[in-house]
């Protein structure tokens, strides 16, 4: 160590786990620009190898340095640094050597000298620069990135000291090229040839050897799909379990060149025994039409019928050849694929080009083997409606559903054809009447061989793939539109082939209704119109084919899975009525009964008014298939099938009618329809005709929705219903509303009070009211001009007016009375006519609904300050009973029974301002008037308020002003909280007894203008009840309800020292100091924490610590800090630019002196101790 020339390393400041650590060793002797060896020259190779010395240096917090190789003993640790690279050869394979691509090379070193090796990493070059060789290329197992990766390189060391690797060449895609092959060592220090990373070509360049890698990888090829002409399907994966293949189909597949794409033709064999191959034709349509580099898609045409192919088995395999003439598993080398020979990718597809067979077996509830032609198509179970009385319920839970059932099975049952799918067609002989056909119709399939000459062609492929594309939308448009038309299959238990017998299972079809399939028929006969861009294919139309009822072919048009489908079948003739029958006009009552009843225009009403118990005519007038303004009614024959199915001008086929039932409804009830029974058509008037007993007044009866609970109702007003059916179970139904009236001599009851609220000129309380609080025992309190509502029975249309046109003898009313609590005698506060809603009143949240009070609601205005002729109040302060009751509109009025009914609700009036005064010292008995106040006192000042009467609640506002001041608004100052005037816990304003909160004015007197000191402030407030009634400060102080302060300061503020910087060493600022070590100061603050705001300067002391405690602070024995004194905050001074030098090493007693403004000085401030220390550490 006879050199001092010492380089900074690394600093540690965090003694948690000792000084020191781990980091990066950044010296390099031949970089370092110092000359090491002392021969003159700077960084030469000689210098390669130095040892180098570490020691530590410690700092204090004062920043005094101590050095670990100057203490005794020296404490210096010495490091070797190598920067010498070592060398590395190649011994094998030798340079020119030829290899096959895809076959394993072993790469070996030759014998080197070097001991310090870590490892060896072998690398290629084949055109594209150094890479390093993976030993296993195709995972990632030792995912070998050179020598700054993670991993080791999966190298091998032999007994004799050489490296070597096994190098799979499979993953090199190029043929016949040549590659470099070196290997670059690394020693433990780092060192390695090159000098720009691991793949450097090194200057001069590193070693290497060439060799030759060889192509003699023939391509391949295989099948992946088959595309047909369907219409079973258009396009299916070769491996698809339900493929079969008929006629002529297009084979697609995938070929690959070996390792650069190289494939020049496909050719395809068949078997029909699976050994025993033929060839069946060579393509070159060979291109990236769905697939991308390296592999290409191929294409060839399959002739199952020009080879004469029988139904069954067949095998298919493809053999791909590159222009080099390898041929795809061509095992002994003579360019051609021979039976014995195998190539992956073979085949079992299946050759069916046999019609299927199907016929409908089930239309609705008639079965047959065939249906029999000309049957009519009903709905399912319209057999069992009739059967169950032909009630024709329109209520879905009571019907007997609509649902229109198809089934289909195979004649030939036990065939060996298997299906893939059933569709329902009917065959269109309406819409274009000179070119029928059969719907819904398929759309058309694009061609494959466009020229019909058995081959194809790269133009012919690129057609159909473009059309393809189209196709499966229009295809995809097709299903979902003729999703309605498709059949389902279910098979009957262990019939399922092939370990079973042969499947005979069923295919059902189910339409929603008759409309449901008549609808489903006019939107297939729209058709399909050419869609552009598509070409060959078509796309559906918009618009609706207006078919009409009559006689169709229908038929179960089956597709196997080979496409072979069974379009000679000719189908069978249904007979479709899906026209709903129409009841054009309901009639009730007749000439004979008196006010009312009939139809049409007329001068009395057309509800016939009764008595409960009278009988009633009822009738219908109903026509059947065609609208009533298409026909001429003098002229046509009227029966019970509707009009004559056969009369000229009509445009469909009636299937007779089969009845018209009559229901009632009360339109005052729960809305749910009653069987009147059915009618029978008259053939003299041509209507369906019942007589009806109505039943009697229902305003107290069971089916009332009030059920006997004291409510009332109105007249029984009834709506009724006819429904008429056809023969194929289409119905239609009208509804007569206020068709017949049961009169109503039952006058309402229960009305009941349900809310008051307040107007813009009044107030409530509890200011949300509902029906729970109105009705509570304690009511409602109310001021000012207030709405009272009340609630009337739900379903009492008479209490609605204007709701019938009979309502001509009264206008509904309620009337609202009330009386003063122990009083007999009621006063009426108003009336109201008019009504807001029918329905339910809205609860409050949480509170469950009161099911009395669930009609219309009635609201008056009621003013408690309303005064008579001589100017007194009506309605003085005090509680009351208030009612509500109604009259109906046929005059019939609420029973009120001994004073008691209807139900009363409590209501307390109040429009009088509350009555308090102030308190000015809470501690003695009896009201005091006046007290001194020290400003400064910690404790702070309560204010009490007392009310008058100790029961009312009221907000209770604090104020205060000079008392010299106006007793005008302006004057007062309310005690705000933001002033940080408050407890915690006491509020203003304050709505909680008792009335009072603890004034902090320490925390508000300053030296301005709050509190000053021999001024005489007055304490006020301001009283406000529920309703609103306030007492103003200002007249609560016209009326001596205030109290005086006078206010005096004698208390000092003191100052804590709060925080310390150092000027040099740790600067970390040190918050509420008590003993700190410094060198010298940079700065030294204090803050006021007591809560004083008056608080003028802050001056900083001293004196020597002589003992425990600190002396008693004297100007006379304490030395005043001269530095510069700043406010920095609030009630916060900073002590700056203070010479400490003059202060010998040792213990110190610092102090901060507050003094307010009022010349109020600490005389015993609190002292922290400052060591100063300039010596350093060991």
């Amino acid at each position: 160590m006879s050199r001092d020339i010492w380089l900074d390393w690394f600093d540690d400041g965090d003694p948690s786990n000792g000084w020191g650590g781990l980091t990066e060793w950044s010296f390099d002797p031949l970089d370092d620009n110092i000359d090491n060896d002392l021969d003159g020259t700077f960084d030469e190779a000689d210098e390669s190898e130095f040892v180098y010395w570490i020691r530590a240096v410690a700092i204090d917090d004062c920043f005094n340095h101590g050095y670990s190789d100057r203490q005794n003993p020296a404490v210096v640790v010495p490091v070797t640094v190598d920067a010498t690279p070592p060398v590395c050869l190649l011994a094998a394979p030798t340079n020119g050597s030829i290899h096959s691509i895809g076959s394993t090379i072993t790469l070996t070193t030759a014998p080197s000298t070097d001991t310090d090796v870590l490892y060896v990493s072998f690398q290629y070059d084949a055109g594209d620069g150094w890479n390093a060789i993976d030993a296993t290329p195709i995972d990632d197992t030792d995912e070998l990135d050179g020598f700054g990766g993670e991993h080791t390189p999966a190298t091998v060391k032999n007994e004799d000291g050489t490296y070597s690797v096994t190098w799979n060449t499979s993953f090199l895609t190029e043929t016949d090229f040549y590659v470099r092959l070196r290997c670059v060592a690394r020693d433990i220090a780092g060192n390695f040839t090159g000098g720009d990373g691991p793949f450097d070509t090194g200057e001069p360049p590193i070693e290497y050897v060439t060799i030759l890698m060889n192509d003699d990888t023939a391509p391949l090829a295989a099948l992946t799909h088959v595309a047909d002409t369907g219409p079973a399907y258009i396009l299916k994966s070769i491996v698809d379990p339900t493929l079969a293949i008929n006629d002529q189909v297009l084979l697609i597949g995938v070929a690959s060149g070996g390792r650069n794409g190289d494939v020049a033709t496909v050719q395809l064999q068949y078997s029909t025994n699976g050994t025993t191959w033929l060839d069946a034709g060579v393509t070159n349509v060979i291109g990236e039409f769905f697939l991308s580099d390296p592999q290409e898609s191929f294409f060839i045409m399959f002739n199952t019928t020009a080879l004469g192919l029988a139904d069954g088995p067949v095998w298919l395999r493809t053999a791909a050849v590159d222009h080099d003439g390898n041929v795809q598993g061509d095992a002994n080398g003579n360019g051609i694929l021979e039976s014995s020979e195998t190539v992956p990718g073979a085949v079992k597809v299946t050759v069916d080009n046999s019609e299927p067979a199907m016929w409908l077996t089930m239309v609705g509830p008639v079965v047959g083997s065939p249906v029999a032609d000309h049957t009519l198509i009903q709905y399912d179970l319209w057999p069992r409606e009739v059967m169950r009385g032909s009630q024709f319920e329109i209520d879905s839970d009571l019907r007997l559903a609509d649902d229109l059932t198809f089934q289909a099975a195979d004649p030939n049952d036990g065939s060996v054809d298997v299906l893939n799918a059933t569709f329902l067609q009917f065959y269109d002989d309406w819409t274009d009447q000179e070119h029928p056909k059969w719907q819904p119709e398929f759309p058309p399939i694009p061609e494959i061989d466009a020229d019909n000459n058995g081959a194809i062609d790269e133009s012919e492929i690129e057609t159909f793939v473009e059309n393809l594309f189209y196709y499966n939308m229009s295809f995809a448009n097709f299903l979902e539109d003729s999703e309605d038309w498709r059949f389902a299959y279910r098979d009957d238990a262990g019939n399922n082939g092939p370990a079973g017998g042969a499947q005979d299972g069923r295919w059902y079809l189910q339409f929603g209704s008759i409309g449901h399939l008549k609808n489903a028929m006019g939107e297939a006969a729209s058709g399909f119109e050419e869609g552009a861009p598509i070409r060959n294919t078509l796309a559906p139309q918009s618009g609706f084919a207006n078919l009409p009822d009559k006689e169709y072919q229908y038929r179960a048009l089956s597709i196997d899975y080979a496409g072979n489908a069974n379009t000679a079948y000719a189908g069978h003739t249904l007979r479709i009525d899906a026209t709903n029958p129409s009841i054009d006009e309901i009639f009730a009552g007749n000439n004979e009964i008196e006010a009312g009843g009939g139809g049409g225009i007329q001068i009395t009403p057309s509800t016939v008014q009764v008595a409960g118990g009278d009988d009633v005519p009822l009738a219908a007038l109903v026509y059947d298939d065609f609208p009533v303004s298409d026909v001429n009614r003098v002229n046509s024959t009227l029966n019970p099938q509707g009009f004559d199915p056969d009369l000229p001008g009509t445009d469909s086929e009636s299937s007779g009618m089969w009845g018209v039932r009559f229901e009632f409804q009360t339109e005052n009830g729960d809305g749910s329809w009653h069987n009147i029974g059915l009618g029978t058509f008259n053939t003299e008037s041509g209507l369906w005709e019942i007589d009806w007993t109505t039943p009697n007044n229902l305003a107290r009866g069971s089916l009332s929705p009030q059920q006997d609970d004291g409510s009332s109702t109105t007249d029984s007003l009834y709506a009724i219903r006819a429904t008429a059916v056809d023969s194929a179970g289409n119905y239609d139904y009208t509804v007569r509303e206020e068709a017949v009236n049961v009169q109503d001599h039952t006058p309402p009851d229960d009305t009941e009070i349900v809310d008051i609220n307040a107007t813009e000129d009044g107030a409530n309380y509890p200011p949300a009211t509902n029906e729970e609080t109105v009705r509570a025992p304690d009511g409602t309190w109310v001021a000012g001009v207030v709405e009272v509502t009340a609630a009337t029975q739900y379903g009492d249309p008479s209490m609605l007016p204007g709701y019938s046109d009979n309502n001509d003898v009264f206008s509904p009313t309620v009337f609202f009375e009330a009386r003063r609590v122990g009083s007999s005698e009621w006063t009426v506060l108003g009336t109201s006519t008019d009504p807001v809603g029918g329905g339910f009143v809205e609860p409050a949240p949480g509170v469950t609904g009161l099911a009395s009070h669930l009609g219309p609601q009635w609201t008056v205005e009621w003013n408690t300050l309303q005064e008579n002729g001589d100017g007194d109040r009506i309605w003085a302060d005090g509680q009351y009973d208030v009612r509500a009751w109604g009259r109906d509109v046929w005059g019939n009025t609420e029973i009120i029974t001994n004073g008691e009914s209807p139900m009363m609700v409590r209501v307390t009036i109040d429009n009088t301002a509350p009555v308090a005064e102030v308190d000015a010292d809470w501690r003695t008995i009896g009201r005091e008037l006046e007290f001194t106040l020290e400003r400064n006192d910690p404790i702070g000042y309560t204010i009490l308020v007392r009310t008058a009467d100790n029961t009312e609640d009221v907000t209770v506002r604090y104020y205060y002003k000079l008392s010299t001041d106006l007793n005008v608004a302006d004057s007062w100052t309310f005690i705000d909280e933001e002033d940080n005037g408050f407890d915690e816990s006491d509020e203003n304003p304050d709505e909680n007894r008792p009335y009072s909160f603890d004034w902090n004015t320490n925390a508000i007197a300053d030296c301005d203008d709050v509190l000053i000191p021999g001024e005489t402030y007055d304490i006020g407030f301001s009283a406000e009840d529920l309703l609103g009634n306030t007492l103003s400060v200002v007249a609560a102080h016209d009326a001596g309800y205030t109290s005086r302060l006078n206010v005096v300061d004698n208390i000092a503020p003191r100052a804590t020292i709060t925080e310390l910087q150092r000027e040099v060493g740790n600067t970390d600022k040190i918050d509420f100091p008590t003993s700190v070590r410094l060198r010298a100061l940079n700065y030294l603050q204090a803050t006021i924490l007591s809560g004083h705001r008056d608080g003028e300067s802050v001056q900083f002391w001293f004196t020597p610590k002589t003992s425990a405690t600190a002396p008693t602070f004297s100007a006379s024995t304490w030395t005043l800090a001269d530095g510069d004194i700043d406010e920095v905050g609030d009630q916060t001074w900073r002590l700056q630019n203070w010479d400490s030098s003059t202060l010998a090493e040792g213990e110190w007693w610092f102090a901060a002196v507050a003094e307010d403004c009022y010349d109020n000085r600490d005389a015993s401030p609190p002292a922290i101790v400052l060591i100063i220390d300039r010596t350093g550490p060991t």
